[in-house]
């Protein structure tokens, strides 16, 4: 399933909700306790795909419940890289 597939999923307003940077600490994986700040890090840090977040902190390795979430997380992450002028 392709990333945009899978934002339309989400609630409305989730995704502009993450966009926007001004959500509340929400904890994504519950079998791992790990917050979405905690998975946008590990995105800035490189993680592309939600088996590089999971092997990273463990977010999607269990369940896989949160994975959906983990998606979105990735998904704006390339929308807001896209979004900005390049240096």
């Amino acid at each position: 399933m392709l990333i945009h597939e899978r934002m339309a999923q989400l609630p409305p307003g989730v995704t502009e909700l993450f966009a926007s940077g001004r959500s509340p600490v929400l904890i994504v994986c519950h079998c791992h306790v790990v917050s979405d700040r905690a998975i946008r890090a590990e995105v800035e840090g490189g993680a592309a795909t939600p088996d590089d977040v999971a092997e990273r902190c463990g977010a999607g390795a269990r369940c896989g419940s949160c994975r959906p979430t983990i998606v979105a997380l990735l998904a704006t992450s390339v929308l807001r890289e896209h979004a900005q002028p390049a240096a």
